[in-house]
């Protein structure tokens, strides 16, 4: 079946050592006493038999993990055992083996011996960590410490060992433990789905084929630039790649800080403008002074010297600066930061602000990202004495990451392995491959950033040295930010990847705390050992109001996380989890309660400003349509005079609205929750397709949704406002006015309990309020020391009115996801972009498919004669037409084939870039034909 095996010729991670693809959670500690205990004793009883030394037949003492997984019997044979041997299955692992070791010329009597010595020693260090942790205050644990592999808390946090834990170690060492985030997930698991195969009538091996040619166009490159010529010449060109960057350090540089640094703000600023002062202090005063020479002028063989070089200290004394501590720690930064520096510049040069006129103004992506009319470099004299350097912002950025990684090459004392710098360097080469729409890429790089950072978190671990006692505020707030960064994007990545791709082992890692926070004020003692200039620079990049994407996007993947690895994971996918009867008929509707609240908590949570803008809804139809005029005059260049709507606000937004937001992070919230309710949707969607869910539950829903659409749609959006809100107390609020202050309630939003969060959005939406039909088995819901969201911590008290409730709000979300998009986002660059593009087709597909389905079912129930007598008691019908009037407002025929059109414009825009639009395309014009042949049946 797809989506089983790994993706032939893939660029694959590469894997941390001793983390198999298909982990287990943790044992509790008894179990892991009483497994000692009956190891010990098999061993002891097969070594007292020669009978069983001789091995008549092979037994697995422990099936490999994918054997496990799908239940089959396995042959212990290592490397490789014989099923995944004829499956293909290179992943093949136990979990009691150590990835180091190699059995494979071992004999069957050696091979048990020492899997069994392996089981104990495991066991035993298990217990010695349980032991430990047990013995052991937080305080000398140290950053990083507790409950890791063995040590008895189960992937929901709910073991009572967990919450003996929480409540001697206080809600700051709350435990956010997620499961192996193995999914299947991705737009393949769709294509699987039988009722997609009805409905497009693809064979069994169409379906695999097309499945194959997506996960292959994953493992894609950047087209690359001209190699020609001598190495020599080749290196002559980076002087020239120097002087472009010296003439434009800054424009670039503040690009980098305010359309990327601003959604993954990964970096010291203030360590980084110290540094970035020592360089512009030596190209300053040295013409042609390149990264070369002053990674040569560093004395690697005494790195704790804190003697500056004589050119950097005449360069200090001709721009009239002093020889002070900081300027001497912030030339070896500079040093050692090198390659990141470079790669940031390729990352400044590569992004540009919000582009929301793309469609119309180049013909394809290839010709934007190629173009430096948009950019840090457009302006006129930008190039201005620079020669053998193409005017391409693509491959003017491609030529400093290689130059970047020939650097870290011959110069390995920068980036150091498993250091915070070594974290950043693979974040950052994260972010620029997820620009130029390479996600195999991506993974590795976020994979390596990850494993780097579990390094680094368990080398402090129990060292005095590196305890938080000795760190500073800065650096903590530093490691916080790096692990959150790591999670976040390797699982966003996971979201399609998985199960193609091994897992890095960071969600396995217990975090240095349990969520970010915004980086406190500077400190007078600091500020007197820094520079008045950097300290005035690096507040300038860490706007608070900013931190708002940041840290709304950790909350949003902690829920997923969890909602993933409930209903997603590929145990679940083997098990045929959705095709249970028990799932239908209850599960399914119980995690539906528990996700939503927990989304609709981070929903309430933002700021009141944030919270309106992010629940704006917008006639999205009307703009797909203007979309289309303007793409096709352009197409068939057709010179007339400007449409009257062109000078008109397309979705609400204007300029002044992104600034007074503070950042056009703000955007990308919204379409993040989307995102989110979408894969919440999607079960639902799915127990539909396969008349799971009658339509007269459908019709009691659809009824309840139309009385109140019109008191929805007459009530404004500003009921959501500063009335209810916190910081209600100006008309202007400071995020908009420019100001900031650090005291504002919604700046310390309690992501630690969002449950409890007010219900300004189920004000707005009541049938989202679901404290009437649940009870809270917690004895107070308040309670911090207990996981809120875990799956006991309530049960219905009525099925059926959750059921008709959610069908409510499944309908209700049918009519506003679609109005929440921002559909000129869609041509614009940014590290999410892969993502939007992949969303979009999903949200296609999904509504294809439940206008199909909704049309069967309505044409089923006209001939039904048990359907009539149920109309028959509904006074708000007369007549199927009536119903399909009603059904035809949430899901409409004319406003789909406009949103599909739209689609194929932007997978024509990005095609030639992003080779799988065109699969996406392909689907999508088999949609319009065949609601088109619907309309002329």
């Amino acid at each position: 079946m797809p989506g089983r095996g790994p993706i032939p010729n893939q660029i694959n991670p590469p894997q941390q050592m001793g983390q198999p693809l298909y982990n287990t959670p943790p044992q509790a500690h008894s179990a892991n006493i009483e497994n000692v205990r009956k190891r010990t004793s098999t061993s002891l009883m097969g070594a007292s038999s020669r009978a069983s030394a001789t091995y008549p037949r092979k037994r697995a003492l422990t099936a490999c993990d994918t054997c496990r997984l799908k239940k089959i019997k396995c042959d212990n044979v290592r490397p490789r055992c014989g099923s995944c041997v004829k499956n293909g299955n290179m992943n093949c692992h136990y979990r009691t083996d150590d990835q180091q070791k190699d059995y494979s010329s071992y004999d069957p009597a050696s091979l048990n011996i020492l899997t069994k010595l392996d089981v104990i020693l495991r066991d035993l260090r298990d217990l010695k960590n349980v032991n430990g942790l047990e013995s052991s205050t937080p305080e000398e644990l140290g950053p990083g410490s507790g409950p890791g592999p063995g040590s008895g808390t189960t992937a929901s946090g709910s073991g009572s060992g967990s919450a003996s834990k929480r409540r001697q170690y206080g809600s700051e060492h709350r435990e956010f433990h997620f499961d192996n985030c193995i999914w299947d997930m991705s737009i393949t698991s769709i294509l699987r789905w039988k009722y997609f195969i009805k409905c497009f009538g693809d064979t069994p091996e169409e379906t695999d084929r097309v499945s194959n040619s997506l996960i292959k166009m994953y493992n894609r490159s950047i087209v690359a630039v001209n190699r020609n010529g001598t190495l020599e010449s080749r290196l002559l060109r980076t002087k020239s790649l120097e002087g472009l960057l010296s003439k434009n350090f800054s424009n670039i540089v503040n690009s980098f800080f305010v359309n990327c640094h601003s959604k993954i703000p990964i970096l010291d600023t203030l360590e980084l403008f110290e540094s970035l002062e020592i360089y512009k202090c030596l190209t300053s005063h040295y013409k042609s002074f390149s990264f070369i020479q002053i990674l040569e002028s560093y004395d690697s063989e005494n790195p704790e010297s804190d003697q500056l070089p004589r050119v950097v200290l005449d360069a200090l004394r001709a721009n009239n600066l002093e020889d002070t501590p900081f300027r001497r720690r912030a030339f070896k930064t500079l040093c050692l930061s090198v390659p990141n520096i470079i790669v940031i510049c390729a990352l400044g040069v590569v992004s540009t602000p919000v582009q929301l006129e793309n469609l119309t103004k180049f013909d394809s992506s290839i010709e934007e990202r190629k173009s430096i009319a948009i950019g840090c470099l457009s302006d006129s004299s930008a190039f201005n004495g620079v020669q053998d350097v193409r005017r391409d912002r693509l491959e003017i950025s491609i030529l400093l990451i290689r130059y970047a990684e020939l650097l870290r090459t011959a110069f390995p004392f920068t980036v150091d392995q498993s250091s915070l710098r070594a974290v950043e360097f693979h974040l950052l080469l994260n972010q620029y491959y997820l620009y130029t729409m390479t996600p195999l890429l991506a993974y590795r790089h976020i994979s390596t950033a990850c494993q780097h950072m579990m390094y680094y978190i368990n080398m402090r671990r129990g060292d005095p040295i590196n305890t938080d006692n000795a760190l500073g505020a800065s650096k903590k707030e530093m490691i916080d930010r790096l692990f959150w960064s790591c999670l976040k994007l390797e699982c966003e990545l996971r979201v399609e990847l998985s199960p193609y791709v091994p897992v890095s082992g960071i969600t396995q890692q217990v975090p240095p705390t349990s969520f970010p926070k915004i980086p406190d004020p500077l400190s007078d003692e600091i500020k007197s050992n820094h520079s008045e200039a950097c300290i005035k620079l690096a507040n300038k990049y860490e706007d608070e109001y900013s931190w708002y994407y940041f840290l709304t996007e950790i909350a949003v993947r902690k829920v997923d996380n969890k909602m993933f690895d409930e209903i997603y994971s590929y145990e679940s996918r083997l098990r045929n989890l959705w095709d249970q009867d028990s799932f239908a008929n209850e599960s399914a509707w119980i995690i539906f309660i528990k996700y939503l609240n927990q989304y609709n908590g981070i929903i309430n949570s933002l700021s009141p400003q944030i919270r309106n803008f992010v629940l704006q809804e917008i006639n999205v139809d009307q703009i797909h349509r203007r979309m289309k005029k303007k793409y096709e005059k352009k197409q068939s260049n057709i010179s007339s005079d400007a449409d009257v709507f062109d000078t008109l606000d397309d979705f609400l937004i204007d300029d002044d609205l992104l600034i007074r937001a503070q950042s056009e992070s703000i955007m990308f919230i919204k379409t993040r929750i989307i995102t989110s309710k979408l894969l919440l949707f999607r079960p639902i969607i799915y127990l539909l397709l396969e008349d799971k869910i009658p339509i007269t539950e459908l019709m009691e829903a659809a009824i309840s949704v139309m009385g109140a659409q019109a008191n929805i749609t007459s009530v404004s959006m500003n009921n959501l406002n500063a009335m209810e809100s916190p910081d209600s107390a100006g008309s202007v609020p400071n995020s908009f006015s420019g100001e900031t202050n650090p005291s504002d309630a919604d700046l310390e939003m309690d992501y630690f309990n969002l449950i409890n969060a007010p219900l300004f959005y189920q004000r707005q939406y009541p049938d989202e309020d679901f404290s009437n039909v649940i009870e809270y088995t917690n004895k107070d819901k308040s309670d911090k020391d207990e996981d809120f969201d875990d799956e006991n911590s309530f049960c219905l008290k009525s099925l059926p009115l959750a059921r008709s409730r959610i069908l409510r709000i499944f309908l209700q979300n049918l009519i506003s996801l679609p109005k929440m998009n921002i559909p000129k986002l869609g041509a614009h660059r940014h590290p999410g972009s892969w993502y939007y593009l992949r969303n979009l087709f999903i949200g296609n597909v999904f509504q294809f498919l439940l206008y199909n389905k909704l049309q069967e079912m309505l044409q089923v129930a006209t001939a039904d004669e048990g359907m009539r007598a149920f109309l028959s008691q509904v006074p708000e019908i007369s007549s199927m037409n009536d119903v399909m009037d009603m059904f035809n407002v949430v899901i409409n025929k004319n406003d789909i084939i406009a949103g599909f059109e739209h689609s194929l414009i932007l997978f024509d825009y990005w095609k030639e870039e992003m080779s799988d639009c065109e699969i996406y395309s392909d689907y999508i014009k088999r949609c319009i034909e065949k609601l088109e042949q619907g309309t002329k049946n």
